[in-house]
């Protein structure tokens, strides 16, 4: 079994037959990149709760371990508006 093979049957068992055959006939052909965000459910948050931390008092070092990021990432994020 190839890999998009087994990525596939690890979605069916995830949602169920009904939400497979929905997923699939909306989305037939496309390529998705499902991105991990550390367990956020989106960059946003994730970098929301980063944000959150900093004014806090975690050090930047401290952040790039916690959200296992560069400090470069960690620095744009914290500067960013």
């Amino acid at each position: 079994m190839n890999k998009n093979a087994e990525n596939l049957k690890i979605l069916y068992d995830i949602v169920g037959a009904d939400s497979f055959v929905k997923i699939v006939d909306r989305l037939a052909g496309e390529n998705i990149y499902i991105t991990d965000c550390g367990g956020y459910p989106s960059k946003e948050i994730r970098n929301h709760c980063i944000k959150n931390d900093f004014f806090a008092g975690l050090s930047q070092d401290e952040l790039a371990t916690k959200y296992d990021l560069s400090i470069q990432s960690i620095y744009k994020i914290v500067e960013s508006r």
